[in-house]
């Protein structure tokens, strides 16, 4: 049973992927003046001063970028000063409740960050599609990714955190939270980080998904609308969670298991 819900999981991502290429390829071949640049909160089509979809000199977006590339950078900040010098431990008195402040702050520090995409969104030209030309297949298609994207990247990050639980998401290795064998059930053994694919899923979901109605809203004859700004912005968190994933946290999770078997099989033969 969990084999075929893995594989079913896993071709439902790559079709959500390949369609949502797809539809991005396509909206290029409408003919002139089938694509329109709609600023916020304006009912007419306007271009930008410079002609561009993105508005880089916008302080939302602005703030919206740092936020997602400071995010991981002091959280592992923050985690590699408590390995080495048991600040929050001594602090609080016990790990446990040093580790839960810690996860506390991650999750405060990520619904600001959301808070800041949220506002980057609201802010930033929309790329729409002229009504000629956006059809209910059209719409159907980025209603269907949009959310789809969202829900699938909502429960690989759910179902990432059910098997880690509190201790295991959010860095316990750092405190001196180990288990006692790797996780290789789903979503570990088809994604490597489910969580921050999880999360980059969510927010490609609400880029393209911006601005569009649902399907059962009586607003779903409207023109079909992307966020181009948001589609960077979400590529920029995929990017800064590698980075965050393969350089610093790998790494050091791997040494940190093989020093904390090794003790524990040293604490045996004594």
């Amino acid at each position: 049973m969990y084999g075929k819900l893995q594989t079913r999981l896993l071709r439902l991502s790559v079709y959500s992927l390949t369609t949502l290429l797809f539809c991005i390829v396509v909206s290029r071949w409408y003919p002139p003046g089938a694509m329109t640049v709609l600023l916020p909160f304006e009912t007419g089509s306007k271009l930008l001063a410079d002609g561009h979809v993105i508005d880089f000199a916008d302080p939302h977006l602005l703030r919206c970028a740092l936020v997602t590339i400071l995010a991981p950078i002091l959280w592992n900040i923050f985690c590699r000063c408590e390995h080495r010098t048991r600040f929050l431990t001594r602090f609080f008195g016990h790990k446990s409740t040093a580790h839960n402040f810690f996860a506390l702050y991650i999750v405060c520090f990520s619904a600001y960050r959301e808070h800041t995409f949220k506002e980057a969104l609201l802010s930033q030209p929309v790329l729409q599609l002229a009504d000629a030309h956006s059809n209910l297949i059209s719409r159907l298609i980025s209603c269907v990714v949009g959310y789809g994207l969202f829900i699938l990247g909502a429960v690989i990050s759910m179902s990432g955190f059910y098997r880690l639980s509190v201790r295991g998401t959010y860095m316990g290795e750092y405190f001196g939270f180990f288990f006692d064998d790797f996780v290789c059930a789903f979503p570990f053994n088809i994604f490597p980080d489910p969580m921050y694919l999880g999360s980059t899923l969510m927010h490609f979901g609400k880029a393209v998904s911006r601005g569009n109605p649902a399907p059962w809203s009586p607003d779903f004859h409207q023109a079909v609308r992307w966020s181009p700004a948001g589609l960077v912005l979400s590529a920029l968190l995929g990017w800064t969670y590698w980075v965050a994933s393969k350089i610093f946290e790998e790494p050091f999770m791997y040494d940190a298991y093989a020093a904390y078997h090794t003790n524990k099989e040293n604490r045996k033969t004594i």
